[in-house]
């Protein structure tokens, strides 16, 4: 591995063996290979941080919890951690394509003014693949979604080190966190998406959005309001 590397891929992992190797091996099997694998184990009970460390892959760096801190606490310590130019965002239930982190970089190299880049995702149901959901591409688009809803699917995105090193998760409301994040780095940077099909999003029973649907809905009413006073 070298140095330093332009890429880090960023996944938070609390009790996710379930399709942990699925999405670790979909990292390790990038056309793009210059990145390092930051996965931040966030107090897991089950079997995740010995699936972690059975892989002899030198990518691989583990920060491990204790104590379950939450999604948000995870982010920021793996964004504080990140050694690489870009950070790459990754769920431990989803899957990357294998040209996934090459499109990506090669998308913000080119435009500069770009902080924060997402794509198209394909949905995966009960091991079946289903249909593909886009997002808007162009800035102005983006940031007129914001009023309405997140305008990136959060485990798509990449994201420049710099601004968010100085811009990290808020931590104020639970459940959005990712909507929450948007409307306020909307402030410093561009955004963009790109119509690439790069991911392939897990639906469950266990994710946060069916759990916690009623907190989720009451918080982003509060970012919405938020960001339309902006």
């Amino acid at each position: 591995m070298v140095n330093t590397p332009k890429v880090t891929v960023l996944m938070p992992v609390h009790n996710g063996e379930r399709y942990l190797q699925a999405a670790v091996d979909s990292i390790l099997k990038q056309t793009f290979q210059n990145f390092e694998f930051l996965i931040v184990d966030d107090g897991s009970k089950d079997r995740s941080t010995d699936l972690i460390l059975s892989y002899s892959d030198s990518k691989i760096i583990l920060i491990q919890n204790e104590q379950n801190r939450g999604t948000v606490h995870a982010l920021n310590q793996g964004i504080a951690s990140a050694r690489g130019e870009y950070i790459v965002r990754m769920d431990c239930d989803d899957i990357s394509l294998p040209e996934r982190i090459e499109h990506l970089v090669k998308f913000m190299n080119s435009n500069h003014d770009v902080g924060v880049a997402g794509s198209a995702m394909r949905l995966i149901k009960k091991g079946k693949l289903k249909n593909t959901r886009y997002q808007p591409d162009s800035d102005e688009e983006l940031k007129i979604t914001l009023l309405f809803n997140t305008c990136f699917f959060h485990p798509t995105v990449i994201m420049r080190s710099s601004i968010v090193k100085d811009h990290p998760y808020p931590d104020n409301l639970v459940y959005t966190q990712d909507y929450n994040f948007w409307t306020q780095i909307a402030k410093h940077t561009k955004f963009a998406n790109l119509d690439n099909t790069l991911l392939y999003f897990r639906e469950h029973s266990e994710q946060t959005s069916n759990r916690k649907k009623e907190t989720q809905i009451l918080n982003a009413r509060k970012v919405r309001a938020e960001y339309l006073q902006t």
